[in-house]
């Protein structure tokens, strides 16, 4: 009963302030995963991009457990169909992190202090980037060639060149590894 409601729910929950959250909203993916199994497979699309960067989170308990469910989801020779499968997707909502969101816009100015606003978007962008990294890194050779048109857009914003002397140095450090992978 809870799987059409999970989607929209994780994709808040997996990005929230507070890391034992995070982490807790993993342990709770995996056992969903590990109860509706095949059942999940419509939901793929809207989850993989959150879910991939939830695996790449600064907080590694909540990585951990965010790439336990992955596995539990996938067998490790099914892990780059599923990405492959849901890589356009997956791309949209990197993108949309690196190149438009900003403190304001990923959390309510009304409601959240300005600090816990701008540590928020530097761990989604830290995450975005290292994300992406690791979509390039799983993805069969033959697939990352078809994202290129994609990537030549991102490699084209000055707003993530920007991302290489940001005053954060988990973001540069991101965004050294992504650039080292592309």
């Amino acid at each position: 009963g809870v799987l059409p409601y999970w989607p929209r729910n994780y994709c808040k929950i997996s990005l929230d302030h507070d890391r034992r959250v995070r982490e807790a909203t993993q342990q709770a993916f995996e056992q969903l995963i590990l109860k509706v199994k095949k059942y999940l497979a419509p939901h793929l699309k809207s989850l993989m991009g959150f879910w991939l960067i939830a695996q790449c989170d600064t907080y590694s308990p909540a990585a951990s457990a965010a790439r336990a469910a992955f596995e539990a989801a996938f067998p490790p020779h099914k892990q780059p169909e599923a990405l492959t499968f849901c890589k356009d997707e997956i791309l949209n909502v990197l993108l949309d992190h690196l190149l438009k969101e900003t403190p304001d816009s990923l959390s309510d100015p009304q409601t959240v202090p300005p600090e816990e606003r701008e540590s928020k978007y530097f761990r989604v962008v830290t995450c975005s980037l290292l994300a992406l990294k690791r979509l390039l890194s799983m993805l069969p050779s033959g697939e990352s060639s078809v994202l290129q048109e994609r990537l030549a857009h991102l490699l084209s914003q000055s707003k993530f060149w920007k991302y290489s002397k940001h005053q954060s140095p988990n973001i540069r450090s991101a965004f050294f590894e992504l650039i080292s992978a592309l």
